[in-house]
């Protein structure tokens, strides 16, 4: 249509200046110099029509270039910019509709089982600074049972941002079946015979042990969302689902982690590690600077203190930040970088909100290497199933997502936390 257009504005043009041109050539056979008033303004206004064709035809021209080249640029990025559209990206043939998560969200299938084991290493391998092409290996000859990995570690990310005990680079085992694990628990390390004379006796100084338990509680959630919601809008819903699910479950688990009594639940770091330092009974159970001090020294291994983080809750951080030293130079340096942990005389803060705040009798801060001296267990992996039957009446899909897990204090001496005074 618009080279048609063109076309016929290029035939209009032609036409003007053929006049024009018949015009100039009269005069010259009748031997006049000069065109007449009349012809001259004929001639000014076919000069006008040329000029005004010649701008529509070039602003066509323009205007037809730009459309072939947006169509071939549509042609070549489309499937990169445009938004995804579900019958594309979810429809027949389509790659993510093979993925089993997807077919539970659409209630192809009633359950799935998503593998966070690999997404666990990757987090402790960046947490350990290991490149990024080393740690991305890890996940390559996992069986993930064919979810897509971009979920495993959605859910994980969200596990472990609601659990602080996690990121302190506590050891994360995973175990296909949840029987109970009897563990080797160090009280104290054996010292080495020093100086012996040729052929003197060897002293015997054997470690401590006793042993401790790991087992597999149950932590579960219901999610429910509108019937429609799955069919009208896959792809949100399948990241909702999983950074809810990872929200509670990291909720539930962490607040076990830290304060779990090791009975009836699993062991947390304030019940099962030892106090470092009580403080003064003038201060209300806060902490100063001497307090820090002879807690990271409560550690009696150098080995300890060199991969140490404290833990400790949010608002207590506030108390960080206000202890200086001697030349008015605050000891909290913030993070330099988004994602980063700040640091308090020279070790990471790992904040978890389930840890108590400031205050008398209260354990408000733990420092110590939390690799060495905590584990958590994860049994298999996190199941979810769906329910249409479970909130029938409200014509809502029922999601529920169960983890079983447990932790618990390998060595005692890893990890040492602070007790304000009781007075």
């Amino acid at each position: 249509m618009a080279n048609e257009y063109i076309n016929r504005l290029h035939e209009e043009r032609l036409k003007a200046v053929s006049e024009q041109r018949g015009l100039v050539e009269d005069a010259m056979k009748q031997g006049r110099a000069n065109l007449s008033a009349e012809e001259q303004a004929t001639i000014e206004r076919l000069d006008t029509v040329i000029d005004g064709h010649d701008t529509e035809i070039r602003s066509w021209q323009d205007r037809d270039q730009r459309d072939k080249e947006n169509e071939e640029a549509r042609a070549q990025y489309e499937p990169f910019v445009r938004p995804a559209v579900l019958e594309e990206s979810f429809g027949e043939g389509g790659a993510a509709e093979q993925d089993p998560f997807y077919k539970f969200l659409n209630g192809e299938i009633r359950s799935v089982d998503i593998n966070i084991s690999a997404a666990a290493r990757e987090k402790a391998a960046v947490r350990g600074g290991q490149p990024l092409s080393e740690f991305r290996d890890l996940t390559k000859t996992d069986d993930t049972a064919l979810v897509s990995v971009s979920y495993a570690r959605t859910l994980y990310d969200f596990l472990e941002t609601y659990s602080g005990v996690r990121r302190t680079g506590a050891t994360v085992l995973t175990t296909a079946d949840g029987n109970v694990m009897t563990m080797p628990k160090v009280a104290t390390h054996s010292a080495a015979a020093a100086a012996v004379a040729e052929g003197g006796p060897l002293a015997e100084a054997d470690p401590t042990f006793s042993t401790y338990s790991l087992t597999s509680w149950k932590f579960g959630r219901l999610i429910q969302v509108s019937h429609e919601l799955p069919r009208d809008a896959v792809a949100d819903v399948m990241n909702f689902v999983a950074q809810d699910a990872g929200r509670a479950l990291g909720k539930a688990t962490g607040a076990q982690y830290i304060l779990g009594d090791g009975s009836t639940e699993p062991e947390g770091v304030f019940v099962g590690f030892g106090s470092g330092v009580t403080g003064a009974s003038s201060v209300a159970g806060m902490f100063d600077l001497d307090d820090l001090f002879d807690l990271m020294y409560s550690l009696g291994d150098e080995a300890y203190r060199t991969n140490a983080v404290w833990l400790t809750k949010d608002m207590n951080v506030k108390a960080l930040r206000k202890i200086y030293d001697l030349d008015g130079r605050p000891l909290w340096e913030p993070s330099l970088k988004a994602g980063e942990s700040d640091v308090f005389l020279g070790h990471k803060i790992i904040t978890d909100t389930n840890v108590a705040s400031i205050a008398t009798s209260a354990k408000s801060i733990a420092f110590g290497d939390f690799a060495a001296g905590f584990v958590i267990r994860d049994v298999g992996n996190i199941r979810f199933e769906s329910s249409a039957d479970y909130a029938f009446a409200n014509d809502l899909m029922t999601y529920r997502a169960i983890i079983y897990s447990d932790s618990a204090v390998r060595d005692t001496n890893a990890v040492k936390y602070f007790t304000g005074n009781a007075a």
